[in-house]
């Protein structure tokens, strides 16, 4: 359908699909550096898939591509990396993940984006250390993520992960799931204040983070 992504029409943006030979310099600034063929030396996982240790030539034209016309379509402040420190940010790791799902044809445009968030929540919030982390960033539909809540139609509108071990502080990324409307994270290692891009959430009626 014409929301579903491909890797020959992103359905964000029309330009050539880019190629393994990389980016180039332009006037908006530095050259971006591939994304490190070694994840798991680089980033220790820190919350993507350990499996994903090397990136295949598919999925390095799958990040690329992501890279140029998706990611900050969806993260306003999305910066592509310029080095390799940049390459084990929440934002990135999870951008690494979604390329390496060889099934990420299949889905359609808001399962992409909701997928993308989640993955920069578990990334940021530790899921690796998580109690239950069930279905996270897994072949199964996010739905099927222990936690998140769905309607009838996919929508993501609930978070439920108490006493998870969840740590750090809640991403502003949070604030891009829409149709948000409950969040429940009490009893988790959490810090910081609820962030401000919550009040982009206008469905958010119920929210529990101590």
């Amino acid at each position: 359908s014409e929301d579903d992504y491909s890797e020959s029409e992103s359905g964000f943006v029309e330009g050539p699909t880019p190629t393994l030979e990389g980016p180039t310099t332009t006037p908006e600034g530095p050259t971006p550096t591939q994304a490190p063929v070694q994840v798991a030396l680089q980033c220790g996982f820190n919350g993507i898939d350990p499996d994903i240790t090397k990136l295949s030539d598919d999925a390095l034209a799958r990040y690329e591509m992501l890279l140029e016309n998706f990611a900050a379509q969806v993260v306003p402040d999305f910066t592509a990396p310029v080095n390799l420190d940049d390459y084990c940010t929440p934002t990135n790791l999870a951008l690494i993940w979604l390329a390496s799902d060889d099934e990420n044809s299949l889905y359609s445009v808001e399962q992409l984006i909701n997928r993308y968030i989640l993955g920069i929540l578990h990334v940021a919030m530790n899921g690796s250390g998580w109690v239950n982390s069930m279905g996270w960033l897994s072949g199964l539909t996010e739905c099927q993520w222990f936690g998140v809540i769905c309607d009838d139609f996919g929508k993501i509108t609930g978070l439920r992960l108490p006493d998870n071990g969840l740590e750090s502080t809640i991403p502003s990324e949070i604030g891009l799931l829409s149709g948000l409307q409950k969040l429940n994270l009490p009893r988790n290692r959490l810090h910081g204040q609820v962030p401000t891009t919550s009040g982009a959430l206008s469905d958010l009626s119920k929210y529990s983070v101590c």
